[in-house]
């Protein structure tokens, strides 16, 4: 009885190798998580320890220089009952200090003479109950311990404030103090924010691990097992004529090594005994039948090499395109959370246009380039192999990447991202028609969706990562991380891919106008327009516009911008196979379209329902998360419902290939209608408009294929 995996270990496959890889996996996953977590809340834990002493030495410092002012006054025979002005003295500095609520001057016994600041009524009840406590005899003897004192300070805390008491020494003995009440919210405030960006890193960490642990084992266990079950195969069926092909050292290398070098020896025994029976028959003819005889019993059983052996080489596994495709996403996908903010940052007036389109410019560009290269790159795919082509992406990509960068200008800011849209093109098309080729039948569906899962899981890791490196090291210096990432999957493409994988010769590519045909079908057409332009019209439009620079208005941090849009991609990770399985079990591919574009409208409803606008939001991308996720596989599921004549004329590749042409027109449409919108109505009437194009649109797809639903129903799949 086979023995079912955890649903997140699947697409390890599903033989005994695997099952052994898949739990050899979640245990060192488990390990690293378990280890992390725990450094992670020990070093929390330590900042919190060292940034409080921190925010305290800063009134210390800060208090020790306003007392050297007032200890010379009182050299200079001023008592502090008769200081004049001091508040006036005070209010600046609390200016300087914003986590400086209060500055209160007592005397020697605590009384308070001038106070400044807001939260005063705190340090007058802490005084009255005795939680502060302010004597000169119980402070200071003598002048010497009076400046050691003068050195330490007093801290009492009073919940989210801390009040520092530094005494005033003058003439050897406490003449006054000064109080200064330090506001420590923000320290929660940092806390939370660090510990977010923790969970980040743990997040991201962890996702990268998968990928590269997958293909460690997949390069140092599963691809030598496999061979190893070949050779032995072959073998047992008398097949001595090829060897296998070792790449690593470790153990299981040198097996094969081993096997090779009895393969090896085997095929000399045979030679010699060949070259001896041959020898044996030219000095005794009389034997020749006998000796014919045996060897043809021989090679009626088993099978030698004549010549060199052959070499038997691992299938092409889908994991070196998996990797180097989640590494190109992670870096494309580091700067979503604020391209709009740093076009805002680098924005120059362009005649004609209003500044909420200039924003939106390198956006468009991006996916224009993206839309008029993606035919190009398969062409160059089914003529280079998939490998030649993603090298020759990646240096567009890393090009524009290193120059986006210096850009300090819209047009300039345009002109690398269509780089960046080039290469992107080319590396997705090339990583797609790797995963294709590489696929056996009875497995392209699952290794396609590893395609899926890469992109997703790059986006997740990139868009969480890259707000908190542009929190760190800025725009400019996260769009060089990106640079760097895309010359890393280059370098993985260049060692690890094979050259042949992708290329087909003689095939004439797929283009467009064979087409044509599908704009006289109206079902096909609705899915088109109704469907598949208004969902990436709402991911362009709503999430990769709207919401970062809606988010930045509301003066939320760049970290925390990112990790809203973060939620995008898990929760579509979340639903895409469920989708997925509703379409194929129960047949509602169409019903599903339906309402997850009605749900996506209304969840962009949070804007005008839920008071906290960064609330709003939230569950606003999390419903569009899991309706799209919901819809993916369901838009292509329903192709061959809706158009079987066309399926069995074109091929579904064809009309597939129309549908992420359409997809790229919403892309390219969803910022300047985002930006139009805005421009005119302002943020929240463009996210409920962006909703309520969602919804109709929906609705008018379900109109027009309503007399289909029986043939939907019976042929969605």
């Amino acid at each position: 009885m086979s023995v079912r995996l955890p649903f997140v270990l699947r697409w390890f496959g599903s033989g005994l190798e695997s099952r052994l890889v898949a739990y050899l996996v979640a245990l060192a996953l488990v390990l690293m998580v378990a280890t992390t977590a725990y450094v992670s809340h020990r070093a929390l834990n330590s900042f919190q320890d060292e940034i409080m002493p921190a925010y305290d030495r800063e009134a210390y410092v800060v208090g020790r220089s306003v007392v050297l002012h007032l200890t010379r006054a009182i050299d200079l025979g001023i008592e502090p009952t008769e200081f004049v002005g001091v508040d006036e003295f005070f209010e600046p500095i609390r200016q300087a200090n914003p986590t400086f609520n209060y500055m209160v001057l007592a005397d020697e016994a605590g009384r308070e003479l001038i106070a400044s600041g807001t939260q005063i009524d705190l340090f007058r009840q802490a005084l009255a109950d005795g939680r502060i406590r302010l004597s000169a005899t119980d402070s200071v003897a003598v002048s010497s311990e009076g400046r050691q004192l003068a050195a330490a300070g007093t801290v009492t805390s009073l919940g989210n404030l801390a009040n520092t008491a530094i005494p005033i020494i003058a003439g050897g003995r406490v003449r006054g103090w000064l109080n200064i009440g330090v506001d420590r919210s923000e320290i929660g405030v940092i806390s939370a924010a660090t510990r977010w960006d923790i969970l980040i890193v743990l997040l991201v960490s962890t996702l990268t691990a998968v990928e590269l642990l997958g293909f460690l084992v997949e390069r140092s266990l599963k691809a030598p097992l496999r061979t190893v079950q070949e050779i032995t195969r072959r073998v047992e069926h008398g097949d001595w004529t090829h060897r296998v092909e070792t790449t690593t050292r470790d153990e299981l290398g040198r097996l094969l090594l081993a096997i090779n070098a009895v393969i090896r020896r085997v095929n000399d025994h045979w030679a010699q005994f060949v070259w001896k029976a041959h020898e044996v028959r030219r000095v005794q003819p009389a034997l020749a039948g006998k000796i014919d005889y045996v060897l043809g019993r021989f090679r009626s059983g088993f099978h030698f090499a004549d010549g060199p052996l052959g070499v038997i080489r691992d299938v092409a596994s889908p994991i070196n395109a998996r990797v180097p495709l989640f590494i190109f996403v992670f870096a494309e996908q580091l700067s979503t959370s604020f391209m709009p903010l740093f076009a805002k940052q680098v924005l120059s007036p362009l005649p004609g246009l209003s500044e909420s389109v200039i924003i939106g410019l390198p956006i468009v560009v991006f996916v224009a380039v993206l839309a008029l290269v993606t035919p190009y790159g398969g062409t160059l795919v089914s003529r280079y192999g998939a490998r030649q082509v993603f090298l020759i992406g990646a240096v567009p990509a890393a090009i524009g990447y290193a120059l986006v960068a210096t850009a300090n200008s819209v047009p300039e800011l345009m002109l690398w991202r269509g780089l960046n849209g080039a290469g992107y093109a080319f590396i997705t098309i090339a990583c797609q028609g790797y995963l294709a080729d590489s696929a056996t039948p009875e497995r392209r569906a699952r290794i396609m969706a590893n395609f899926v899962f890469a992109v997703m899981t790059g986006a997740v890791c990139g868009t969480a990562i890259g707000a908190v490196l542009a929190d760190r090291i800025g725009f400019r210096g996260t769009f060089l991380c990106s640079a760097v990432l895309v010359f890393l999957a280059a370098l993985f493409v260049w060692r690890n891919m094979d050259t042949e994988i992708g290329r087909r010769t003689g095939e004439a590519p797929v283009k467009l106008r064979d087409a044509w045909p599908l704009l006289f079908n109206r079902r096909f057409m609705a899915l088109v327009v109704f469907a598949a332009i208004p969902a990436k019209v709402v991911l362009y439009g709503f999430i990769f516009y709207l919401v970062p620079l809606y988010l930045s208005s509301l003066d939320l941090n760049q970290p925390l911008i990112g990790r809203i849009m973060m939620t995008y991609g898990l929760t579509m990770l979340l639903t895409i196979y469920l989708g997925a399985q509703l379409s194929d079990r129960l047949g509602i591919a169409s019903q599903e379209i339906v309402w997850c574009g009605v749900v996506t409208g209304l969840g962009m409803l949070a804007v005008l329902l839920v008071p906290a606008p960064a609330t709003a939001v939230l569950i606003a991308i999390i419903l569009v998360g899991l309706c799209q996720g919901l819809a993916s596989a369901p838009l292509l599921t329903v192709v061959p419902a809706l158009c079987p004549e066309e399926c069995e004329k074109l091929g579904q590749a064809t009309l597939f290939s129309v549908i992420r042409f359409a997809e790229r027109i919403g892309s390219v449409l969803g910022p300047i209608i985002a930006a139009l919108l805005v421009t005119a109505f302002g943020f929240q009437n463009a996210i409920l408009a962006i909703g309520a194009l969602s919804a109709v649109t929906a609705l008018f797809f379900a109109a027009l294929s309503w007399s289909d639903k029986p043939k939907l129903a019976r042929r969605a799949a």
